[in-house]
């Protein structure tokens, strides 16, 4: 098996420079939470905060695909591999290899398509393309298939085209089929599941509204806030207003500790994960309640 790395490029510093200017960027944002005070505008700040680390964690994510990104030749197939993801392309479906600069037409993940780094699908040399390179000036590849192009960018694109004849000359041990094959965390079903990834996002969505509207309430809070009531209904213990943000908390670790437990489980028995994370989300509608329940009594008190 030969092995060739994709040829160096800006697309790497790119990457480290755009993920350090969203770091900074989070860790202000994080301080402006922690030092404003507890109110609406807090929680804003907050939104973006986790937008921006939602943000900061692709860019990362993208980079590392960066320098993950090589090739390798074996007698039966050309294998490109990038972050979790592995195409297979067999030698014998490979039928001309244009070695010439080119333009990207279209591509259809253009967050990924960055100076020295181009990572989708589009058009190349009159046809649909799959692109994994991080140069399209300095002696690009496109290899030609009966399916499509792949727009590749071995560091010695010479001595690639030298193995790939090679092996085409010897031809094929086995029989092996075109495709993506997904390696690591990227094989779990939960990727697949899309009614699961909606239960979980949507017990997030009622924790992070409840936190909204407890933001939006407290400059109206007293200091102190009743948390218990007698079989009268009367007040029998009382705490600090800062503590009905308690409620959001718990969520989260429950929301976190059913995630995990979930991901796990989903292989193994699909329905229960979907049980259990639609039970967050009735979890969630409780906290609701009991902190409408605090709070609605307080202001009309």
């Amino acid at each position: 098996m030969s092995f060739w790395r994709a040829h160096s490029s800006v697309g790497g510093w790119i990457g480290i420079i755009l993920s350090s200017v969203v770091l900074f960027t989070t860790l202000w944002l994080i301080g402006l939470v922690v030092s404003g005070p507890l109110n609406l505008t807090s929680f804003l700040l907050g939104m973006l905060t986790i937008a921006s680390v939602v943000t900061l964690a692709m860019l990362v994510f993208w980079t590392y695909g960066y320098y993950s990104l090589y090739y390798t030749l074996d007698r039966d197939a050309l294998r490109i591999r990038w972050t979790g993801y592995e195409t297979v392309i067999p030698i014998s479906d490979i039928r001309q290899v244009v070695e010439e600069p080119m333009e990207h037409g279209g591509v259809s993940l253009p967050f990924l398509h960055w100076p020295g780094y181009c990572i989708g699908h589009g058009r190349a040399g009159g046809t649909n393309a799959s692109y994994y390179a991080t140069t399209l000036n300095h002696s690009p590849l496109l290899l030609l298939t009966e399916q499509g192009g792949y727009v590749i960018s071995p560091e010695d694109p010479e001595g690639f085209v030298e193995a790939l004849k090679l092996r085409q000359s010897l031809g094929p041990v086995h029989s092996v089929a075109a495709g993506v094959n997904t390696l690591g965390l990227f094989r779990l079903s939960l990727w697949s599941d899309h009614l699961a990834q909606w239960l979980w996002l949507g017990a997030c969505l009622v924790n992070l509204f409840l936190i909204a509207y407890l933001c939006a309430v407290y400059p109206t809070l007293d200091p102190v806030v009743p948390v218990h009531f007698d079989a009268m209904g009367q007040v029998d213990r009382i705490a600090p207003a800062v503590l009905v943000f308690v409620l959001p908390m718990i969520g989260w670790l429950i929301l976190i500790v059913n995630g995990l437990f979930g991901l796990w489980l989903h292989g193994r028995q699909r329905m229960a994960t979907l049980l259990l994370w639609g039970g967050t989300i009735a979890v969630q509608g409780f906290l609701w309640v009991a902190a409408l329940g605090i709070t609605f009594h307080e202001m009309v008190a």
